[in-house]
């Protein structure tokens, strides 16, 4: 069923399904989500720049593994130390490829279904998690996931202290205000300490 419905849904990108053990959840997002996962994408994508690190972004691709009773779609995905490998990949198969390296989700509603769980089990290194106001940041541990302080993926830099922030000052100054704000504190950042 889970598989049919990935076919029906096709195209609609305002819709996420998430399957794992035989249970399904539909989500239709809404604009602020939208808005969130656009902002993270782009803070993600200067952080690339920055680091001067080659990235290979997914967006929201079906994640989904057949063996694993498992799928679903995150609001961004990117792979970068694993970066080489995918970049002349036209179609995601996690069954002969690895999974992305960093994913955000923006979670603004409830949900049934727990995705951090579905993420460890697919083996994904990294999870940026957006609530309205408090971005959390998980690394894959033994067993699952334990939050960090700092992405470790971007040098364990804390942008998890900023981003909300600008995230919140994006509704009052705009997006390309908050976006130039962020760039600038990461180069500060990289200035103060040796990577």
């Amino acid at each position: 069923m889970y598989e049919s419905l990935l076919g029906v849904f096709d195209g609609y990108r305002n819709v996420r399904l998430t399957y794992t053990d035989g249970d399904l959840e539909i989500i239709a997002i809404q604009p602020p989500h939208e808005k969130y996962s656009w902002l993270l994408d782009k803070f993600v994508t200067q952080l690339s720049e920055e680091f001067l690190w080659k990235i290979c972004p997914v967006g929201s691709s079906t994640l989904k593994r057949p063996d694993l009773e498992k799928g679903l779609e995150a609001d961004q995905s990117y792979y970068v130390q694993h970066e080489s490998v995918m970049r002349d990949k036209r179609k995601l198969d996690l069954l002969k490829m690895p999974p992305p390296d960093l994913v955000v989700e923006v979670d603004i509603t409830s949900h049934s279904i727990d995705k951090l769980p579905i993420y460890a089990a697919m083996g994904i290194g990294e999870v940026w998690r957006y609530t309205e106001h408090t971005l959390t940041i998980y690394s894959r541990s033994e067993g699952g996931y334990v939050e960090c302080e700092g992405s470790p993926t971007f040098a364990n830099l804390p942008v998890q202290t900023v981003i909300p922030k600008l995230i919140e000052d994006s509704f009052e100054e705009g997006n390309l205000k908050v976006l130039r704000r962020f760039r600038e504190w990461v180069k500060q950042e990289l200035s103060v300490c040796v990577i």
